[in-house]
Formats: structure tokens, C-alpha cells, sequence
């Protein structure tokens, strides 16, 4: 391998070949200001023998002896100094017109032609008294301007010409060398601000900028590996405060908290669902005779099975270990019909998982199935799924029961298809209106913006999310709302001034096989106003519809919009992917806000917080409902907040523009 060359040399000859094009800078300002002092000097002369020619014709008393003029004239103009010499009139007759032939010897013509040395005309009034006689113009000859122009100019042009074309070889020639890595440099260093550390700059033949590649080599290594570090650190933190040990699944006080953080969203669908407990009966024989360890094995398993059933229903869920050999899930969306048809199959996986580990074994499972709904209190429906499981125990082997606790009135109870109806007629009819809620500014570079929440007037109420959009979702018909809200939101803001707003797209939307060209479409049109528009996505459905959020992300690479990450922290999903996609904020789930958590779990919220500010990514906290929350958060470093306690769901302004 040749040795390389020291960057000092390449300086030096830049330097020699910068001082060469210094020179034929001074050789082109040499000429403009000689051009001009050139030019000048031809105007004033022109300018004093037209006023003093002027004056000697007026102080004669030539009024009529235009004659005696043209005599005084000739002499003057005989001298050869002038190109020209006109007098006209007061009519605007030519009394005397005088022009010097053109002959420029020793000038080219094309000289002339470029330079064009045609200094204005002097000008003067002839008059005699208070009376006008005529008007005199005189205008030097440039002949000698030209040729004294182009005597100085033409050894100083050839000699520089000369040293231009060699300064420009040599420059081209170093800066060949020396941009190409500082161009590797501006690569790797635009990746590392889309959060891709993975460019590495290769070695050049100059030992100077070797030394800075390998250095930003060094420190982009090192950026991925802490960034990568503190993954692992707030994944290692989760386990340790919101995991149970031995299944991974959420703990008792996480579940609990997830699930009284979904009641309490009563402008979401997320509250209506079904709690099943299950119980596996069995497993302190299994305990007594196999040992502990093949115990634990069932628990593992009988968790990865109910993990395996859960993700298969590609929705957002609730699953955690309460104790012992007991489970809790959260089932948002479904009917009573889809529960027991869901709980009835799972629960014949665990009784062959069971029966797998021991032929003697008496081993049973059993599951107790609530309804929920928004501000249900989280202590009725836990006693309530665990009235249910012991009536699902009393029954038998592999049982389960469900009861129904007292509720509040909500949404209409009727079928399938008289809500297929419903939701049919309401789009047609443009029943639905949009709710907002002001998302504050905490820190100064953040500005707030208000995010939509959509409701649906149905017999002179005003239903909530939590009362129509699980049905919607069971009838496919998610993508038919998300599309409208988008349409109707971009065709109220009206210019891209303004306060911005939030609007959240579905799982179904996103997996939808039309997303990607409706949407597309709908953006291309709006254009102008898309810096005032966030698109929130749940976390969940970066595990199922990751093809739908990619087609987004590249969408917000071209339009301009923003991407929010709700319920942010919640799903399980590992916090990589924020290396990954290009995003812009994160929404915190609810569940993880200051209360009564375990003592870790405002230091693993702090981590977290920390580590996403680090990827660039703003933190958005929703649920405040009192100033202790306010002032914890806050003093954890997030930049927005949203909740009761700063204002209620509240008609958006932008209904009645849309209509």
C-alpha cells in the first residue's frame, strides 16, 4: 500500500493555485475599473465641449447666423477629439451634423464590439438671453480609449489565460481528492440523523482525513452501541418492573394499571371488551410429583399458548399473570359470542398441554368471562371475573362461566346487521362529529395542537367511540371512518397557518390492501396544509401491520406530515423499531403515568423518556386528571400534556367548516 500523502502538501498547492486565481481576479478588476475610469473620462469631455461650445454660440448673439455657428463648430470638431457634434433648432431641425469616420488600427473589431465603449452624448442648450436658440450634443471619439484598453489588457490576458486553465486542472484535480471523503462525511452523517448508524467511511490515500474516517467510524460505533445499550437497559427494566420473572407476560399491578387506564378512556373504543381469568387446577400435583421446575415449565408454556392466541387475533390486548397458576386477559372489542368462542378453544389448548405433561395428572382449566365498559370501576369487575371463575370451577372439568355485571347504559344493543345499517346510514348522512382535546406545550421548542376524537349522534345522543367503533371493526368497517375523518379534517384547514391537529388511524386501516393509494391520494391534494396534520398510529400494530406503517413513514418522508406513536410503552413490542422509522413523537400509554406504581416504575419512566428524547423523538403524556400527575410529569422532562385538568372534549371548531 502506497504511503500516504500529508494533507500539509495538498494545502500548499492550493494555496499556489488559489493565489493564481486571486491574480486573475485582479486582472478582471483591473480592466472593469479602467473600463470605466475610460468611459468617465470620455463623458466628461464630451459633457465640458458641449457646455463650453454652447456657451461661446449663446455669448456671440447667434440667433439667426447659424452659419457663423457651423464655422465655430468646424473648428472645434476639426481637432479630431470628437465623434460627433450636432445642433438642432428649436423646430428640431439639424442646423449642423459633423461625424468622425471609425477607424480603430490595431483594434480588433470583435474587441470593440464586446467591450463597447459608447460613452452618452454631452448635451447643451444654446440660448441667448432668456431665449432658447438650439440644442447641442457633442460625443468624444473612443479611439484612443480602445486602443490604450487594449494594449493594457491584451499581455495581461494572455498570461493569465495561461495560468487559468492551470490553477483550474490543479484544482480539479485536488478537489477530487479531498471532497470525495468529505462527501462520505456528509453521508454517514445524514444517516446518523435518520437514526441509521450502520455507513461506515472508507479509507482514502491522504493520512489526515484517514484519521478523521476512522474516528467518525469510531464515534458512530460507539452512538449505535449506547443507543443499543440503552435499549437493552429499559427492556431489562421492563421485565424487572412491569414483567412477571417467570412467563414475561405483564405483572399483577401493570395489568391492573393497563386495564383501569383503558376503562378510563371514554372517548376511545378501548374500554368495551371482555376480562376472562383463567385458572389451570392441576398444578400443585404437578408441583408434588414432577418437581418445581417441570411446574414452572407448564406456566411457561400455558403463557406462551395464551401469547400465541392473542397475537393470532392481530388486535390490541391485555394479558398478564395475577398469581399462581392464574391468568387475566383483556379481550377489547368483543361480544360475549366471540369471548366464549375464543376462551372455549383456548382452553382445549391448555387441557392438551396438560394432558401432554402427565397421563395421571388431574388437570383442569377454567375461565371466568365479565363484559366491560368505559368507567366500569376496575375492583367491581375484578370481583366480578372472579365470581365467574369460581361458577366456571363448581361447574366441572375444563369450564367456563360468564356473568354479567351491573353496567351503565351505553350504546344501543342490537345486531350485526342493524349496526352495519347504522354505521351505513350515519356515513351517508354525515352523522359523525369530531371532539377535541388541546394537547398543551410543556417544553418551549414543542407546539401544542389538538387531537381529534370522533363521535356519532345517534337518536338525539351523542355516542362515544367506546360505543360504536367495536362493532365497526368487527364489520370491517374502520377504513370507511378513518378516511372520512382524514377528508373532512384536511378540508377544514383551510391554509398552513395555524394550530395543528391529531387524527388516528385504525389497525384496519392500515391493513387495508386500498390504504396505501387512498390515502396517497387524499395527502397529494391537500398538500399545503399537511405541516398542520399528525397521523397517530397505536403501538401494537407495529407487529401486525408493519407494511401499512412503512407505506406511512415513506409518506411522511414526502408530504411533511407527523407520525405519533400511541399508547407508547405498552404493547410489549421491543423499542427498536425506533431505530428504524423515521418518527416524530410518542404518546405515552396511560397506564404508565405517575400513580401508584411500583417504586422502579417512575425510574424506568424517567429511562424511557430519556432514551427516546435521544432518538430526536418528542414525549406526549394523555390522562392528566390532577396537578400532582401534572407536576411529576413535567418535571420528567415530557413536552406535551393532555387531560381533564386541562380541558374536556369539546366540539371542534372545525366541524362546521367541514360541513
Amino acid at each position: 500500500m502506497a504511503k500516504p500523502r500529508s494533507f500539509k502538501s495538498l494545502i500548499l498547492g492550493l494555496l499556489c493555485f488559489s493565489l493564481l486565481v486571486l491574480l486573475l481576479g485582479v486582472f478582471l478588476l483591473s480592466y472593469h475599473q479602467k473600463k470605466q475610469f475610460l468611459t468617465s473620462h470620455l463623458v466628461i469631455t464630451s459633457q465640458d465641449a458641449a457646455t463650453s461650445l454652447a456657451l461661446s454660440l449663446s455669448t456671440a448673439g447667434l440667433r439667426e447666423d447659424w452659419v457663423l455657428a457651423g464655422s465655430m463648430m468646424d473648428a472645434i470638431f476639426d481637432s479630431g477629439a470628437y465623434a460627433k457634434m450636432e445642433l438642432r433648432d428649436l423646430n428640431g431641425q439639424v442646423v449642423f451634423d459633423r461625424q468622425a469616420p471609425k477607424s480603430l488600427d490595431g483594434v480588433p473589431g470583435w474587441f470593440t464590439d464586446w467591450v463597447e465603449l459608447r460613452p452618452a452624448a454631452g448635451v447643451a442648450e444654446v440660448v441667448s438671453g432668456w431665449s432658447k436658440l438650439g440644442v447641442l450634443r457633442v460625443q468624444s471619439n473612443p479611439v484612443w480609449a480602445y486602443r490604450e484598453l487594449w494594449r493594457s489588457l491584451l499581455n495581461q490576458a494572455l498570461w493569465f489565460l495561461f495560468a487559468g486553465l492551470l490553477t483550474a486542472a490543479g484544482f480539479w484535480i485536488l478537489l477530487q481528492r479531498v471532497l470525495l471523503p468529505l462527501r462520505e462525511l456528509t453521508a454517514a452523517a445524514e444517516r446518523i440523523s435518520e437514526q441509521d448508524f450502520s455507513h461506515r467511511i472508507p479509507a482514502t490515500g491522504i493520512r489526515e482525513l484517514n484519521t478523521v474516517s476512522s474516528a467518525f467510524n469510531t464515534m458512530n460505533e460507539k452512538i449505535c452501541s449506547v443507543f443499543s445499550a440503552q435499549i437493552q437497559s429499559i427492556e431489562r427494566l421492563r421485565h424487572e418492573t412491569l414483567l412477571d420473572a417467570l412467563t414475561g407476560l405483564e405483572n399483577r399491578e401493570h395489568f391492573d394499571q393497563r386495564l383501569a387506564a383503558f376503562l378510563a378512556e371514554t372517548d376511545s373504543e378501548a374500554g368495551l371488551g371482555m376480562l376472562v381469568l383463567i385458572d389451570i387446577s392441576g398444578l400443585d400435583h404437578i408441583n408434588r410429583t414432577e418437581g418445581r421446575e417441570q411446574g414452572d415449565h407448564v406456566l411457561r408454556g400455558a403463557a406462551e399458548i395464551l401469547r400465541d392466541e392473542l397475537q393470532s387475533l392481530r388486535r390490541e390486548t391485555l394479558l398478564g399473570r395475577r398469581e399462581g397458576p392464574q391468568f387475566c386477559l383483556f379481550l377489547p372489542g368483543f361480544s360475549i359470542e366471540e369471548a366464549e368462542s375464543w376462551v372455549d378453544l383456548t382452553l382445549g389448548r391448555l387441557e392438551r398441554l396438560g394432558s401432554a405433561t402427565s397421563q395421571d395428572n388431574p388437570f383442569s382449566v377454567h375461565a371466568g368471562i365479565v363484559p366491560t365498559r368505559p368507567g366500569m370501576p376496575l375492583r367491581q369487575l375484578l370481583g366480578a371475573v372472579d365470581n365467574a371463575l369460581r361458577s366456571a370451577q363448581s361447574q366441572g372439568r375444563s369450564n367456563f362461566a360468564v356473568q354479567m355485571p351491573e353496567t351503565a347504559s351505553g350504546a344501543p344493543e342490537q345486531g350485526a346487521e342493524r349496526w352495519r345499517e347504522t354505521l351505513r346510514t350515519s356515513l351517508s348522512d354525515r352523522q359523525f362529529v369530531l371532539y377535541s382535546q388541546p394537547m398543551v406545550a410543556v417544553a418551549e421548542d414543542f407546539d401544542g395542537f389538538d387531537q381529534l376524537s370522533l363521535r356519532l349522534r345517534y337518536q338525539g345522543e351523542v355516542l362515544t367511540a367506546a360505543e360504536f367503533v367495536p362493532m365497526a371493526e368487527r364489520l370491517g368497517m374502520t377504513y370507511d371512518l378513518d378516511l372520512m375523518v382524514l377528508a373532512e379534517v384536511l378540508d377544514s384547514l383551510k391554509s398552513p397557518e395555524g394550530r395543528a391537529v391529531c387524527v388516528g388511524l385504525s389497525a384496519g386501516t392500515l391493513e387495508s390492501p386500498a390504504f396505501r393509494e387512498d390515502i396517497q391520494s387524499l395527502l397529494a391534494r391537500h398538500r399545503p396544509v399537511l405541516s398542520r396534520l399528525l397521523i397517530e398510529i397505536p403501538e401494537f400494530v407495529l407487529r401486525h401491520a408493519w407494511p401499512g406503517v412503512d407505506a406511512l413513514v415513506q409518506m411522511r418522508q414526502t408530504y411533511g406530515f407527523r407520525i405519533v406513536v400511541g399508547r407508547f410503552g405498552s404493547s410489549g413490542i421491543p423499542f427498536g423499531y425506533l431505530e428504524n422509522w423515521p418518527l416524530d413523537l410518542v404518546k405515552l400509554d396511560r397506564s404508565l403515568l405517575p400513580g401508584q406504581q411500583q417504586p422502579g416504575q417512575l425510574f424506568y419512566l424517567r429511562h424511557m423518556i430519556e432514551i427516546v428524547h435521544s432518538r430526536g423523538l418528542g414525549v406526549l403524556v394523555v390522562g392528566v386528571e390532577d396537578e400532582a400527575c401534572r407536576d411529576t410529569v413535567t418535571r420528567l422532562g415530557v413536552d406535551g400534556l393532555a387531560g381533564y385538568l386541562i380541558s374536556h372534549p369539546e366540539p371542534w371548531s372545525g366541524n362546521q367548516a367541514a360541513e
